[in-house]
């Protein structure tokens, strides 16, 4: 293992002007959306040092202490690329998300000519903790890897002060063999560590204060008590359908992985389904299967990332955010919120997040760029306040490919918005 610190962190001056959509009083009905990082309009500030990011990816947000929410996320630096210069960077918020209390923007890891990103994060009640990949700048594509090590996993952690902000600096480790299997030639799965990925956005602390951080084809988790971290092999024969991987706890005790079936979606027809996995760490997982409901209807996945919540309250709550573009189309947008009442068996209600219209990021003029849209990438917390907060990406669209900058929306709503007036299950 390699540990570093990253340079200390001087308080941010930079706050980003953002556009705001208040919350009313009635904050449980009527949701709230502001822009969280504003693609080639905001910068990291520590004196002289100075970052402008080109875009923003890949959501991570999570709550620690008391109302405090952090949001992680990739700053990239040039362009929108998946490969180059990017950084990790977050904002937080002391009053759980609410429009217009975010801070400006500070650094996990800046300044390495790598690229960082898939940020992974959880929180133990004391030490905030973030896993990521790192791979070498001058990479362009997946081609470039030869080696099942490649691309790196990483984990930065940092304690938090009374008010669950982390404390200073970031201890950066490197961590190796204890968290992947090497690449066995004679593996009948085939898998490709090398194109590794973690989540990303949010790992979960399980009620026995179990962190577990999904990443493909394993858990990695550690018990209350461990030193270190311990991974947990999914073997199924299935597994390589899976790519970037969403983790919670049902209600029933057991361990749910809704996961982007990236590689089952290349079929022709593409499948254009999640691939659901449950089980626990100790008995193992049953196989992936397409996520189906009773009725016929399935979870889509246009090839992309998405995010679960367990909702903890009454009635028991989980909710699933993704993009839903419909038919076979692999676009991002629009974005669609589900809720399930049986731990993730049926999904009876939906909503298009653009019910309630977000703000617009800047675009290059400075003024609202009219042109974006709402989708991609997406992170969700349950709040102090018991609301749901969302991170979600935006992209403009007055530019082509990687030119375009890309944003970060962060939404406010409560479950029962979600219902939009229709009864749910009766508490208890």
């Amino acid at each position: 293992m390699r540990p570093l610190r990253v340079r200390s962190l001087a308080a941010v001056a930079l706050v980003a002007a953002s556009l705001l959509v208040a919350a009313p009083a009635d904050a449980a009905s009527t949701p709230s959306a502001e822009v969280l990082f504003d693609g080639g309009n905001e910068a990291y500030v520590n004196g002289a040092y100075r970052v402008d990011y080109h875009s923003f990816r890949a959501p991570a947000v999570i709550r620690t202490k008391g109302n405090t929410v952090i949001a992680f996320a990739e700053g990239r630096v040039g362009d929108n690329d998946d490969y180059g210069n990017i950084d990790l960077i977050y904002k937080t918020s002391r009053d759980s998300g609410k429009p217009g209390t975010w801070s400006g923007i500070k650094a996990v890891a800046t300044g390495w000519p790598d690229a960082v990103g898939n940020p992974t994060a959880v929180f133990d009640g004391q030490t905030v903790y973030l896993f990521f990949n790192r791979m070498a700048a001058g990479w362009r594509s997946v081609g470039d890897f030869d080696s099942w090590d490649d691309r790196e996993v990483w984990l930065a952690s940092s304690a938090t002060d009374v008010n669950g902000l982390p404390t200073g600096g970031w201890t950066l480790t490197e961590k190796t063999d204890t968290l992947k299997p090497h690449k066995d030639p004679s593996d009948p799965l085939n898998r490709k560590w090398f194109n590794d990925s973690i989540g990303p956005g949010a790992g979960i602390r399980m009620t026995d204060g179990t962190l577990v951080i999904p990443a493909k084809w394993r858990n990695i988790y550690k018990r209350p008590g461990d030193t270190d971290w311990h991974y947990q092999e999914l073997t199924n024969t299935d597994v390589t359908k899976t790519d970037e991987a969403t983790i919670l706890q049902r209600f029933r005790g057991d361990l749910y992985r809704n996961d982007r079936a990236r590689f089952a979606n290349a079929g022709d027809p593409p499948l254009l389904k999640r691939l659901v996995a449950t089980g626990t760490l100790d008995g193992g997982f049953a196989g992936y299967a397409d996520h189906l409901e009773p009725g016929g209807r399935v979870l889509p996945d246009p090839d992309c990332q998405a995010s679960t919540l367990r909702f903890a309250g009454s009635p028991n709550r989980i909710l699933f955010l993704g993009p839903h573009p419909g038919g076979v189309s692999r676009s991002r947008t629009p974005m669609r919120v589900w809720m399930s009442y049986d731990d993730g068996v049926g999904w009876p209600y939906t909503r298009l997040l653009g019910d309630f219209p977000a703000p617009q990021p800047k675009g290059r003029d400075g003024r609202p760029n009219v042109n974006g849209v709402e989708g991609g990438y997406s992170s969700m917390l349950q709040t102090a306040d018991n609301q749901v907060g969302a991170a979600i990406e935006w992209g403009e669209q007055n530019s082509s490919g990687s030119d375009k900058n890309m944003s970060i929306i962060f939404r406010r709503f409560h479950p029962t918005w979600i219902a939009n007036g229709r009864p749910e299950p009766p508490p208890g």
